[in-house]
């Protein structure tokens, strides 16, 4: 966190990365875009997907995914390196 004292108004400057883990269909994806959008100090929101879409099943929790998100993510798409994402931010 850092802040600065010589400003007419104090503040805050908060980076927080929060992974979640979970197993195929366990709901990680309900709980991190609620989790996330419930923290107002936040307004650039970043989903980084890992999916495949490998059969019309996924495809179609793929898309349903994308319509709970909304316009205020922003997705990335990486199936397999994750860590060379990470290192972005």
């Amino acid at each position: 966190m850092v802040i600065y004292k010589n400003s007419k108004y104090l503040l805050k400057f908060l980076n927080m990365i929060i992974l979640v883990l979970g197993g195929a269909r366990s709901g990680k994806s309900r709980y991190a875009i609620k989790y996330a959008e419930s923290l107002s100090n936040f307004s650039n929101f970043y989903y980084i997907a890992t999916a495949q879409a490998m059969d019309e099943e996924i495809k179609k929790r793929i898309e349903r995914h994308k319509k709970e998100r909304g316009n205020k993510w922003r997705l990335i798409e990486e199936p397999l390196d994750l860590c060379e994402v990470l290192k972005k931010f």
